[in-house]
């Protein structure tokens, strides 16, 4: 007999970045390191992130979080862009 099928060996992980969905048995190299913070303005922002794992951080200490567009004052422009959000679902 000959050598075994080697598209039979691979990661069998489903939540593996490099899962092998034709793959029986697993040879171990399931790698997670596509998981990561994927939103830009976190603190902790991961850019070779692939999929959220839901630990982003975020600085709150703005010193003034209403001047929306940041031209150095809360104004018209601000309140207008707030209430086009108004009812949108946030991310998680």
């Amino acid at each position: 007999p000959g050598a075994p099928n080697s598209s039979a060996f691979g990661c069998v992980d489903a939540a593996a970045c490099n899962y092998a969905a034709g793959a029986f048995f697993d040879d171990g190299s399931c790698t997670y390191d596509c998981y990561g913070c994927t939103y830009a303005d976190a603190s902790n922002y991961d850019a070779t992130a692939t999929i959220e794992n839901g630990q982003c951080e975020f600085d709150f200490t703005d010193p003034c979080p209403a001047d929306v567009n940041e031209d150095g004052q809360v104004g018209t422009p601000d309140l207008l862009f707030f209430l086009s959000q108004f009812g949108t679902d946030c991310p998680e």
